[in-house]
């Protein structure tokens, strides 16, 4: 990345390197998406009928509307806390390059009357 009229030139060549390998990153991380959430979808099942299977006498409803709701609850509730908990982080990671655009502008040499 040497060539062209700058240190951070990119050939035309290097570029469409570049692309093909982030492409076929993209698809590989699509394909493993696609496989843990399928594993989830399984374990979610497995957990909603071993629960079925163990809560059938305590509740007055069939084993399949009690397998269907477990089932839902172990795939959706994990995934709402993850889906929070995700937010939070990206809430916390704006707010420190916030606060941290802010020290720059306020710390900078400009706003000492060097600049």
């Amino acid at each position: 990345m040497t060539t062209g009229n700058g240190p951070l030139e990119a050939t035309p060549e290097e570029t469409r390197e570049a692309r093909e390998a982030i492409r076929r990153a993209i698809k590989r991380l699509n394909v493993l998406e696609t496989i843990i959430i399928g594993a989830a979808v399984v374990i979610a099942l497995g957990g909603g009928w071993l629960g079925a299977l163990l809560a059938r006498g305590m509740f007055d409803l069939p084993f399949r509307t009690i397998w269907m709701v477990l089932s839902v609850l172990f795939f959706v509730v994990p995934a709402a806390v993850a889906w929070t908990i995700e937010r939070r982080g990206r809430r916390a990671g704006r707010r420190k390059k916030e606060e941290a655009d802010r020290d720059n502008r306020t710390d900078g040499p400009e706003a000492r009357g060097r600049g």
